[in-house]
């Protein structure tokens, strides 16, 4: 009669088991309190009665570790303990040894867990003598802690271990060997070797199809996973078609209002929101919040996830304050069910944090994300991949603060984790040079700035090869560094490779081809082909006025260097159009507070196209105005005002006003005259023309004077006063 028992409590039992492995926690629960209290009516048949009763309070330890219960996981464990002991059971011993490293890997408790899980390999060994399928499931438990605390190297070794024995033991085709295939895989992603993870994943992929067909649950996650690495690599129409793959497997198994379905949804919105659909995105998750609070209600960590990534989305599109309002919500819920001290707490910190800066609430942001790091550090230790994306999160809020200095600092220390997680040539150590990079290009430290990008490139073609966005992202930073400094040629190169990449990635109407198109437009007029630069401006000019309906600040300075080009090319009515049209664009949208390097450019070029018509009064209100938005920027000493004096007195010195012009000349040479060395022809080109005003006003000696000067630079310089 017992004997009949304990058949149906393992039958029981593996509803539990089932229940579990569809995240059913509490079901689950339920499944093995109710076998548990079935077990004491059980009399005789006392070693299978212990035996069953020892696997189901391990069964109940794990569902409360899921459930961040730890306390109740740890007393199960020492109860079942005591039982396999008395059992004199050393694998179920052993069995208990791994639980517990189960439940303080989760409570994050490393050091503990590893010490667990060895002590469990011992048992085993002892109880066996040899590499078992146990000993397996041991080495995957050590390799898990190894994960979880980043060390991605170690893990794959020890699950490689564990697929050794299990190929072994029980053949290719098992799903023991799967599951190990498809855990590699995944750590392989991590580790950022994309190649390796796909082909492991592939191959957990097609054994299961084997075995269980295409009608389980576990394909489906199998397929998640692709997916996945697809999204990391920026190739989002490749991961959608994989996840509604998924999707329709999930709906063909268990119908289409069953919680695996949320999964889905959740993936799915989040390459919605990366393609800019926010729209869809949002409905997808309203589909998994529906579905989610009916099983698990408003306190539960999935539904707080589901907030989370709410708030994500209110932020792309500038809803601050409901992003937050919800941000807070996801909070709450973590900590009510983990705790203050949970790590999970420290993603929302990181978002929040984000989101206030986007705000300029830059003091609570800073406190949020210092909050972040360092409840990171107290549970994960200081060389851990999130204490990495902490630090480069915080290196983001200094850079957003223009504080590039101590921006650089923070994507170092992110650097240097990443590096010694995952090696020098890792696409997150890629990443970060790109940010070191952007910084040191805002200081106008362009060597820095160059090394750090191109040491970004060589990582990034090395793993995706040059048809991914951040490779075009990059060519093109660098691109406009070379052209800061000069080296036009090479600039060309940079935003060609750019251009390439992203007409194949995004087509040929995308705006980010626009401002590609405006890079090589002003590599061309640098090397003075305004032919060239006209035909790369007005391809921007298309695509800004096929995705924009308002003319924003973009346009203005588009139309700042079409007219700069219509100057250089005699089109002076063409000219007056473009930069009028852009002067009264730049000062709408900016109203009080323009630019003042572009509002410079915009009246002095405007100055020099009507210099060009011979419209002199037009021309000198203009080059006034350029004068004064640089005695605004106190730049009244610069190259740039020199330029703007000479301007002045040319203007001048054609309405017969010789005094203005001498004036303006005066001060050019005082700062042309500081810069002789790197265009001596400017100090001469000066100085010839305060000699022709003093000839004008009959100021003889005042002209010889000058020319005996100039006589003087002649032999000096080696340059004709007859020039």
């Amino acid at each position: 009669m017992d004997s009949s028992k304990i058949q149906d409590i393992q039958g029981q039992r593996q509803k539990g088991l089932l229940l579990v492995y569809k995240e059913l926690d509490d079901q689950a629960l339920a499944c093995f309190h109710d076998a548990l209290t079935k077990l004491q009516t059980i009399t005789d048949q006392l070693d299978d009665r212990n035996k069953l009763l020892c696997d189901l309070l391990l069964d109940s330890a794990v569902c409360y570790t899921w459930q961040y219960r730890y306390e109740q996981a740890f007393d199960l464990c020492n109860r079942a303990e005591e039982i396999a002991k008395t059992l004199k059971d050393d694998i179920r011993i052993a069995k208990c040894f791994d639980n517990r490293g189960f439940t303080e890997n989760m409570k994050y408790q490393f050091q503990e867990a590893i010490d667990s899980y060895k002590t469990a390999i011992n048992l085993k060994l002892q109880a066996t003598g040899d590499n078992t399928t146990e000993i397996a499931d041991t080495y995957e438990g050590i390799g898990d802690v190894y994960s979880c605390y980043s060390f991605v190297k170690e893990s794959i070794e020890y699950n490689e271990k564990a697929l050794k024995i299990r190929l072994t033991e029980l053949g290719e085709n098992h799903i023991q060997v799967a599951d190990s295939y498809s855990r590699i895989g995944l750590l392989y992603a991590e580790y950022q070797r994309i190649d390796e993870a796909l082909s492991n994943l592939d191959t957990a992929l097609n054994i299961r199809l084997k075995i269980l067909g295409d009608q389980d649950l576990s394909i489906a996650s199998l397929y998640d996973s692709i997916g996945d690495i697809k999204c990391k690599q920026g190739k989002f129409s490749e991961a959608l078609e994989i996840y509604e793959k998924s999707l329709s497997m999930r709906i063909s198994i268990v119908g289409d209002n069953d919680i695996h379905i949320t999964d889905s949804y959740m993936r799915l919105s989040c390459v919605r929101v990366n393609e800019g659909n926010y729209d869809e995105a949002k409905s997808l998750l309203e589909k998994a919040l529906k579905i989610r609070l009916a099983k698990w209600g408003e306190n539960s960590l999935q539904v707080g996830d589901i907030y989370f990534q709410f708030a994500i989305i209110c932020r792309h599109e500038d809803d601050f304050d409901e992003a937050e309002t919800l941000y807070k919500k996801a909070l709450e819920i973590r900590k009510d069910i983990a705790g203050e001290k949970s790590v999970n707490l420290a993603d929302i910190y990181l978002d929040m944090g984000t989101n206030l800066i986007d705000q300029d609430r830059v003091d609570t942001a800073k406190e949020l994300l210092y909050k972040a790091i360092n409840l990171r550090k107290e549970v994960l230790g200081d060389k851990h991949t999130y204490v990495a994306v902490c630090y480069h999160t915080i290196g983001d809020y200094y850079f957003s603060l223009d504080d590039y200095e101590e921006a650089i600092k923070m994507y170092r220390n992110a650097l240097e984790i990443r590096a010694e997680l995952y090696g020098e040539n890792s696409p997150s150590v890629g990443e970060t040079y790109f940010e070191i990079g952007a910084s040191y290009e805002s200081l106008d430290k362009n060597g820095l700035a160059i090394s750090n990008y191109e040491k970004c490139l060589k990582i990034l073609i090395m793993h995706f090869g040059k048809d991914h966005e951040k490779v075009a992202e990059t060519y093109y930073r660098l691109g406009k560094v070379y052209l800061e400094i000069k080296k036009q040629n090479e600039a060309l190169i940079s935003f060609e490779s750019a251009l390439t990449t992203r007409l194949m990635l995004l087509g040929d109407d995308n705006l980010q081809l626009a401002e590609v198109y405006h890079g090589i437009g002003m590599a061309h007029l640098a090397l003075k082909d305004t032919k060239r630069a006209d035909k790369f401006f007005q391809k921007e000019l298309d695509i800004r006025q096929a995705n924009s309906e308002e003319e924003d600040v973009d346009y203005a300075r588009l139309y700042l260097w079409m007219g700069f080009v219509a100057v250089a090319k005699n089109h002076n009515d063409r000219a007056t159009e473009l930069l009028v049209k852009g002067l009264d664009i730049m000062l709408n949208v900016l109203e009080s507070d323009p630019c003042g390097e572009e509002l410079f450019l915009f009246y002095d070029t405007i100055g020099c196209n009507y210099a060009a018509l011979e419209k002199w009064d037009a021309a000198i209100t203009a080059f006034n105005k350029a004068k004064d938005v640089l005695i605004s920027n106190e730049n009244v000493d610069t190259l740039k005002a020199a330029d703007i004096y000479n301007h002045l007195a040319t203007a001048y010195y054609q309405q017969h006003r010789y005094s203005d012009a001498l004036s303006e000349l005066q001060l050019a040479f005082k700062i042309n005259w500081r810069y002789i060395n790197d265009d001596p022809l400017k100090v001469i080109n000066t100085y010839r023309t305060m000699a022709k005003c003093h000839l004008e006003l009959n100021n003889v000696e005042e002209a010889n004077k000058v020319r005996s000067f100039l006589k003087l630079l002649e032999a000096k310089r080696g340059i004709s006063f007859e020039e």
